[in-house]
């Protein structure tokens, strides 16, 4: 990389193999979250099944087969069943990402270690300060946490009987817009550094 002082090559090297694997996780993190979005509208559906099924009126059927009702909640809950567990394997790959994140922001933020200051803060015209950089990337690797946990414990609370379709859904793709704009803006801030190759 031209116009970078010597001393900080090394370091530039690694937050360019940060940033590079930000990359990757964020094509990942949006696909996983394509996979998770079918597995809930599937499970929104399921849910709402279930709730009918539970809250139906006693009729001829129910009547003349009194275990219908039980053995129909029973499907429904294998169901969904099915889907918490797609989503927990969805929810792993989205933890992966997030523990790549956190490695690469470590390995970043120790490489300048020993460094002077005034050499990690200096910026140019074109080239941005080190130390804002891997602070930019220490703002992603907390905010994919802040939105994993919270997916996680949406997943982890739930329960057909207490399920809230809306609520639910705003929980789940609260924050999701932000976080994309905040890696896009990350990453069109080091563009020079992805850049070069």
């Amino acid at each position: 990389m031209e116009n970078i002082d010597p001393r900080l090559n090394p370091a530039y090297q690694q937050l360019q193999k940060s940033y590079k694997i930000l990359q990757q996780c964020q094509t990942t993190w949006k696909e996983t979250l394509k996979q998770c979005q079918e597995e809930i509208d599937s499970l929104q559906n399921l849910s709402e099944q279930y709730t009918c099924c539970n809250e139906a009126g006693i009729d001829v059927l129910l009547l003349q087969l009194p275990d219908v009702r039980e053995k129909m909640l029973y499907k429904i809950s294998l169901e969904i069943d099915k889907k918490l567990n797609k989503l927990q394997i969805n929810m792993n790959t989205l933890k992966d990402c997030c523990d790549r994140i956190s490695k690469q922001y470590d390995y970043s933020s120790n490489i300048t270690k020993g460094l002077p200051l005034d050499l990690v803060t200096m910026t140019t015209e074109t080239i941005p300060a080190f130390a804002d950089m891997v602070e930019r990337l220490n703002d992603i690797d907390i905010l994919l946490h802040h939105q994993y946990w919270a997916k996680k414990h949406l997943l982890d609370t739930y329960t057909v009987q207490k399920f809230d379709s809306d609520n639910f859904m705003k929980m789940w793709n609260s924050g999701n817009n932000e976080t994309t704009q905040k890696v896009n803006d990350a990453l069109c801030y080091v563009k020079f550094l992805l850049d070069d190759t």
